[in-house]
């Protein structure tokens, strides 16, 4: 019985651990579902690594607001090629709270609905332009990192980047160019203050984004908001780093 239970507990946590990367480039498959990958109703459920085109998230957001989930709460994924939805007013949701896989944007995105992603640490690098028509809700276990040449744009879409690491060095963020037209603005996340509140009838982390070294937030380009409200709660370790401060007064 012992053994059992040992045996169903060991199998319980490699499959938590178990870790897929979904994939979207222009090499990937297409249709409702392929090598490792599924799509049923609103939902499309990874089982392992999986490749797909872009055409399988543009279509479904044509259709309905779409669900990307793993089957384990590892799964990492890597945008390789653009996706371009104008229509619909759907929502892309990529995972659920307490995902620890990676995000990495590596070209542009344009949705006509909000875009919600849970991961570890997000890269948005060069060339890797988000647009939405709704909001951009981004929560890291880890860090969020926008390169300078990216821009993030919403049609009066409120922007939240939450990093939830309460302590250490990981939960800092450096955001680049962003314009909301009117939409909220709040980066912080749980460092120094596990917890929520409630900030513009949007539910945010307690505390700040945190870096031992440099300050929690090193902006690397504007914020206009037209309007929006903006909120930006950083700390750092070091009392001469500064807690929210350009980047280049940062390094």
């Amino acid at each position: 019985m012992l053994n059992r239970l040992f045996t169903l507990l060991f199998l319980g946590l490699s499959q938590l651990s178990f870790a897929q990367t979904l994939t979207i480039s222009t090499s990937g498959e297409s249709g409702t579902s392929g090598s490792n990958w599924s799509i049923s109703g609103s939902t499309l459920t990874v089982t392992g690594n999986a490749n797909i085109r872009a055409s399988v998230i543009e279509t479904a957001l044509v259709l309905d607001h779409l669900l990307v989930v793993g089957n384990t709460n590892n799964l990492a994924v890597n945008i390789s090629e653009g996706i371009f939805v104008a229509t619909g007013g759907h929502d892309l949701t990529i995972s659920s709270d307490g995902n620890i896989g990676s995000m990495v944007f590596n070209h542009a995105i344009t949705l006509d609905g909000a875009l919600t992603v849970y991961g570890t640490n997000f890269t948005f690098n060069a060339n890797a332009n988000l647009t939405t028509h709704g909001d951009v809700y981004l929560k890291a276990i880890g860090h969020i990192d926008q390169q300078p040449s990216v821009t993030i744009t919403t049609n009066g879409g409120n922007l939240v980047f939450w990093t939830s690491v309460n302590g250490g060095d990981g939960g800092y963020i450096r955001p680049a160019n962003i314009i909301t037209n009117g939409g909220h603005v709040w980066m912080g996340g749980n460092g120094l203050q596990s917890g929520t509140r409630i900030w513009n009838g949007l539910t945010v982390g307690a505390g700040y984004a945190f870096s031992g070294p440099f300050a929690g937030i090193a902006l690397r380009g504007n914020i206009t908001s037209n309007g929006g409200d903006v909120m930006i709660a950083g700390e750092s370790g070091q009392s001469n780093a500064g807690d929210v401060a350009a980047e280049s007064a940062n390094r």
